[in-house]
């Protein structure tokens, strides 16, 4: 079994990466000067695969970084996708 020191720093190493992530999708957004993005769309831009940006974009919808902003074809897989945009929250 597992020390809870063990499990204590795995929690910090796991939350500091979505944090780390979370930084930069938004600091991708910010240079690309993306206004309207789908999940599919970032995560080709980040060259990371579609469900870990569906996560961390679920994450900082929630803190309102990012809102919905229309539905449209998806550029990369041209299928009807969420748009997203910034919204009024902080990441902290």
């Amino acid at each position: 079994m597992a020390q809870s020191t063990s499990i204590e720093v795995f929690h910090s190493e796991v939350k500091h990466d979505r944090v780390s992530q979370h930084e930069k999708i938004i600091r991708c957004v910010d240079e690309k000067r993306m206004t309207d993005f789908t999940n599919k769309e970032l995560a080709y831009a980040l060259g990371w695969e579609t469900s870990t940006m569906s996560a961390r974009m679920n994450e900082l919808v929630k803190k309102k970084v990012f809102r919905e902003i229309r539905k449209r074809p998806c550029k990369i897989s041209g299928r009807t996708a969420i748009a997203w945009g910034r919204g009024n929250g902080t990441l902290f």
